[in-house]
């Protein structure tokens, strides 16, 4: 129905928004362990060995640490953002278009035809296995185009 490249690109976009999901979930947990850090725990009857040498103050510190992992945080769930609307609009798009003005926009952008002769399929090829003329096919094609950069 439509191009495999398209169909891949939004399955690689699929896989890394899972990606950028898993990555959250972990950040998420880090903080929870990074507050256990800070906040009381139940009181133990074992002394805490300290080194006389250095003197670390855990409230700063995991400040610190907070402030990278949330800094971080927020970059993947922005990137989490753009992804979905990138797919949403691409499946838009995609559903947008009638099977026929698909198979035009594929046979024009088909990579096997790029391979072989380094230069996107001719209209009056297309034209042929489609059944349209190659006129047609190019009004069809530009038009696709033009609505391609209105979105």
């Amino acid at each position: 129905m439509f191009d495999k490249e398209w169909w891949w690109w939004l399955k690689d976009a699929e896989v890394e928004l899972k990606r950028l999901e898993n990555r959250e979930t972990y950040l998420l947990n880090k903080i929870e362990n990074l507050k256990s850090l800070v906040l009381p725990k139940g009181i133990s009857i074992e002394p805490e060995k300290i080194p006389s040498t250095k003197r670390v103050d855990k409230n700063l510190e995991y400040v610190i640490q907070l402030e990278e992992v949330e800094k971080e945080l927020k970059y993947i769930r922005k990137e989490m953002k753009n992804l979905m609307n990138y797919i949403e609009k691409e499946l838009k798009r995609l559903d947008k278009y009638s099977p026929l003005e698909k198979r035009i926009y594929d046979l024009r952008h088909d990579r096997e035809y790029l391979r072989v002769h380094n230069k996107p399929m001719p209209f009056w090829k297309i034209g042929q296995s489609v059944g349209y003329s190659q006129a047609q096919c190019f009004r069809i094609y530009q038009k696709m185009k033009q609505n391609e950069t209105k979105v």
